[in-house]
């Protein structure tokens, strides 16, 4: 139920706001019980884990919020992120590829793309980098004239 799962949220953020991550999380456990479909709650849950130092357990948040929303580019970039800092390169690129095929974050996970190929030394400077970003998708023309 979807009313049920916005005030187990709220209650999860104000009790993150009190310094009571274990009891935030708690009440973010239930949002997600009360609205399988949504990630946003697994999100909460993997920023938690994060700033607790438990990359795994974060990592598994993550992972629950795309199988419960695939749609869901937050939770793939989440996951991207947490692997790329960890130096999980080919990992992060994951995360980031699944991510560029949502509405709405392809120029977010094609930055982050770049990213990790600069770091690789697949992208040799900033144009490379712009030119990357700026790639036509799969289906899509670029009739630009750079």
């Amino acid at each position: 139920e979807p009313d049920y799962a916005n005030a187990h949220m709220g209650r999860g953020s104000v009790l993150l706001r009190l310094d009571r991550p274990a009891d935030a999380l708690d009440s973010y456990g239930r949002a997600a019980g009360a609205d399988p479909s949504s990630a946003r709650a697994h999100i909460a849950a993997g920023k938690i884990h994060e700033s607790q130092g438990r990359p795994a357990d974060a990592l598994d948040s993550y992972i629950r919020a795309a199988l419960a929303d695939p749609s869901s580019a937050r939770a793939r970039i989440a996951a991207g992120a947490l692997n790329e800092g960890l130096d999980n390169l080919p990992e992060s690129m994951t995360g980031y590829n699944a991510a560029a095929g949502t509405a709405g974050a392809d120029e977010l996970a094609g930055s982050a793309q770049a990213r990790v190929l600069k770091r690789q030394g697949r992208l040799s400077d900033e144009d490379d980098m712009i030119r990357h970003i700026k790639r036509p998708k799969r289906g899509q023309r670029n009739d630009s004239k750079e």
